[in-house]
């Protein structure tokens, strides 16, 4: 089995509040949960196009460094998008700056892909 490293293609955070703002030449990704409808959502893509044809991608690890705020602990759940979106345009109601997601907050699969609790020391 062969091993690839892939940077992350383009990134942003979408916030509730406000909602049209966007943060994708941000160099931090911020993660807050209020409740299920607002708070501050990552948004990570990474580029598989220049994988051979029929590559199968059979595991695949996310790392993030992450820093909490005092005694705060949060998991970290990720979801798979179903919608592409633009790093510049991305925002709470809008994947690419014009075009409205489906849902507030970013069309995604309410399947978890991994939930993780954050390690140390970050």
């Amino acid at each position: 089995m062969q091993s690839l490293t892939l940077e992350a293609a383009r990134d942003t955070y979408i916030v509730d509040t406000p909602p049209n703002s966007n943060h994708g030449s941000k160099k931090i990704l911020e993660i807050l949960t209020y409740d299920s409808t607002s708070g501050h959502r990552a948004l990570v893509a990474f580029d598989t196009s220049n994988l051979p044809g029929g590559t199968q991608l059979l595991k695949a690890t996310l790392k993030l460094g992450v820093v909490l705020n005092g005694g705060a602990t949060q998991d970290i759940g990720t979801h798979r998008l179903q919608k592409s979106w633009t790093e510049d345009g991305a925002g709470w109601l809008r994947f690419d700056g014009s075009t409205k997601w489906a849902t507030s907050g970013g069309d995604f699969s309410l399947s978890l892909i991994h939930i993780s609790e954050p390690t140390r020391p970050y």
